[in-house]
């Protein structure tokens, strides 16, 4: 009994004539490869058409073949169109009588846009062929929006290229902004506490000479020395310390020496006077 081969479509033939047909089987598919609408992915519209799903009649790029596999054979069945595989006649009909130009007219003219990851083509192909989601009113409204990003992604694209220069009303309310926030901000200054040890540093050039002088101090007269004073007190001894904070004695007071009264005989006509004379009162001078 002669071999058989099963195309991807379900039909049998006999091995040998598949192997005998294989050569004229790939002319037919590189003269239908060099049609126009045929010679573009029918998914992403790139050039280069190595691959073909063979239920779904239409050919598609290395890319968009890796995403139909991902989709599973239940959705499309992929096959190579370099001379690998080997083509049924049931296949090449079907290649036939689709091709990409009828297969947009079924299915819509949906495409990824050409930085989508591979989830995100195989969601668009699924939505595609499984869903048919992109028929009729559908397709056209989805390929508009397509359109519309598409446009979108290019004027970003030009301004990261370019430099993004803001408007004059987006200036001026980020500045607005700023101020509100300077001014919700600002506080006012407040007197801080003295800190300990500028408090420990006015104790030790007090001039204690001074605190501690006589009566005659005014309250209030405290009077600060330079910091050798502190210095040099640090470095004097404890009587000499005590000498320092000790008042000076009072100077002396002039001893006052009483004259003992001495008295002049009167002469002339001073003896003659009777109460007061000049002499009388000669010792109280």
């Amino acid at each position: 009994m002669a071999a058989l081969w099963t195309s991807k479509l379900g039909t049998k033939y006999p091995m040998e004539e598949i192997q005998r047909l294989d050569h004229e089987h790939h002319q037919i598919l590189e003269r239908l490869r060099k049609e126009p609408r045929n010679s573009r992915c029918a998914e992403c519209g790139e050039h280069g058409t190595l691959w073909a799903s063979v239920n779904l009649g239409i050919f598609v790029c290395v890319r968009c073949a890796d995403v139909h596999r991902a989709m599973g054979t239940h959705i499309s069945k992929v096959k190579g169109c370099s001379g690998t595989y080997l083509w049924g006649e049931d296949e090449l009909q079907n290649m036939r009588q689709m091709g990409n130009a009828n297969a947009e007219s079924k299915y819509g003219a949906a495409k990824p846009a050409s930085e989508a990851s591979k989830d995100e083509r195989v969601l668009l192909a699924r939505r595609k062929y499984e869903s048919l989601a992109y028929t009729g009113s559908a397709a056209a409204q989805q390929q508009q929006q397509q359109q519309q990003q598409q446009r979108h992604r290019q004027q970003q694209q030009q301004s990261e290229g370019e430099g993004f220069a803001p408007s004059t009303a987006c200036v001026a309310k980020v500045s607005v902004a700023k101020l509100a926030v300077q001014a919700t901000a600002w506080s006012p200054p407040q007197a801080s506490a003295p800190r300990p040890k500028a408090r420990a540093a006015a104790l030790d050039v007090l001039d204690w000479d001074t605190l501690f002088a006589d009566d005659s101090m005014h309250a209030g007269s405290v009077t600060t020395k330079p910091a050798a004073a502190s210095s040099k007190l640090a470095d004097s001894s404890m009587d000499d310390f005590l000498g320092m904070c000790l008042p000076s004695p009072q100077p002396a007071m002039p001893t006052v020496v009483h004259q003992p009264q001495v008295l002049v005989p009167a002469v002339g006509h001073l003896a003659t006077s009777n109460d007061h004379t000049l002499w009388s009162d000669f010792g109280a001078w």
